[in-house]
């Protein structure tokens, strides 16, 4: 079986982070994936909190599953997304190697009907600026069998990055995730199809400030129904605060006005 691994914390979920979903899930029998739910607040305006992780989780949760069905597996990343896909790597790593696999990983391939011994190829997708945190341990001989055993030689554990910037177009290789993605997309020209593909969070983010909710829905993965997009915009710009906020303004206003 082969067995894809994508992880991240989907602050939140986009077109840019579905890529390597659908490239994932041309390429294995099953994906996991690691969805992290924890805050952001650093790098611009907006806040983004636990709470709106959470509901958009759900939302997109629901909507993977029914999609895919049993092709995806969607498990909360904690601790930290990270720490989710290296217990997963431990576990397959653990069998192949004849190790005594712990009964906590034991149990997360369990629980998403995953035989370790069934696992032939193993496949960790990141984002470019991700690749280093499962990478740096090749660089080491004891850490690489500490980490990964026999995995990583074997070819039985591989890393895939998503596309780079911009700036380093002509070093990928496009094709494969313009097809995965285009699957999706059937009557959007390439040019939009790799548009959304290199969607970034930093780009999203201020879409959410500038409450463009056109765009917003563009950048929002294709397996959303319009109904659950549009909850999950109506999260990220927080549209229940803003009109309490609103509400409180018009009665200070009205109040002054009277007294």
């Amino acid at each position: 079986m082969k067995i894809g691994i994508f992880g991240g914390g989907f602050k939140p979920l986009t077109t840019g982070h579905f890529s390597l979903i659908a490239l994932a899930l041309r390429e294995n029998d099953k994906v996991i994936l690691c969805y992290g739910l924890s805050k952001r607040k650093k790098g611009s305006d907006f806040v983004f909190t636990v709470d709106m992780a959470t509901k958009i989780y759900e939302i997109n949760k629901i909507a993977l599953k029914r999609e895919f069905g049993d092709r995806i597996e969607v498990i909360k990343g904690i601790p930290t997304p990270l720490t989710k896909i290296f217990k997963i790597i431990e576990a397959v790593r653990d069998v192949a190697d004849n190790e005594i696999t712990s009964s906590e990983n034991t149990l997360l391939l369990s629980s998403l009907n995953i035989d370790a011994k069934s696992v032939t190829k193993l496949t960790v997708y990141a984002l470019p600026e991700d690749l280093s945190i499962y990478t740096r341990h090749l660089k080491d001989e004891a850490k690489k069998k500490k980490y990964y055993g026999s995995l990583y030689d074997s070819g039985i554990l591989e890393f895939r990055h998503g596309l780079l910037r911009d700036e380093d177009k002509e070093l990928n290789d496009i094709s494969n995730y313009i097809d995965a993605l285009k699957s999706h997309y059937p009557d959007d020209s390439e040019e939009s199809v790799y548009d959304k593909a290199k969607m970034r969070g930093t780009k999203f983010r201020s879409l959410i400030s500038n409450k463009d909710e056109e765009e917003l829905s563009k950048y929002l993965p294709p397996f959303l129904s319009k109904d659950e997009k549009q909850s999950i915009i109506d999260i990220l710009i927080d549209k229940e605060n803003i009109a309490l906020q609103e509400r409180l303004l018009k009665s200070f206003i009205n109040g002054f006005i009277r007294g």
